[in-house]
């Protein structure tokens, strides 16, 4: 019955829809809550709904879409003068680029990486700056820097190890585990 409500729940439900698996859904209603926030004239809630919609993108590998809404939903987060918002948007961006080609676009993503985790430290936020770190080590470790990958990998496990974060786990253990391949560790990676 309220209409920012509905643009909230929609914004949650396309980032479930987008953790199930189900890209499509997700666009859909993330676009609807979009074009609610945006009749709204809400900013903030409009912000976080842009970032609910560029995720599938990037899981879709549509980068460009993804950046572009990225970099909507961080104006606003400017605007807002929203310092996690900036960080969440920055460092989401970065680790899109680190996902496309080309080694500009690689150093691009670490730089970005990089000052997402230090504006999440500033926040005193372990979950923005592990996020970070998560991805600075794929980084790493595709850039066949092995120690370093590991060293930022270990860091992400031992945070979600210690808030129960079994997703995150898994997905740090599966990483540590390429890590070890590579360095032709295959025992330590069994």
């Amino acid at each position: 019955a309220h209409p920012r409500d509905t643009a909230a729940a929609l914004s949650g439900a396309a980032r479930l829809a987008t953790y199930g698996g189900d890209l499509a859904s997700a666009e859909t209603l993330a676009a609807d809550s979009v074009a609610r926030w945006r009749a709204l004239d809400e900013p903030r809630g409009l912000a976080f709904a842009l970032f609910n919609q560029a995720i599938p993108f990037a899981m879709r590998g549509d980068f460009a879409n993804c950046r572009r809404i990225l970099d909507e939903a961080r104006a606003l987060f400017e605007r807002l003068a929203d310092p996690w918002g900036i960080a969440v948007t920055i460092a989401s961006i970065g680790a899109s680029l680190g996902m496309l080609p080309g080694s500009e676009n690689v150093e691009a993503g670490r730089l970005m990486l990089a000052e997402g985790r230090a504006r999440f430290r500033a926040l005193d936020d372990d979950w923005g700056a592990t996020f970070c770190a998560y991805y600075l080590g794929l980084q790493a470790m595709r850039g066949g820097r092995f120690d370093e990958a590991w060293a930022l990998t270990a860091e992400t496990l031992t945070y979600s190890r210690s808030i129960g974060d079994h997703y995150r786990i898994a997905r740090n253990l599966h990483q540590l585990a390429e890590i070890d391949l590579l360095r032709g560790r295959l025992a330590d990676a069994l």
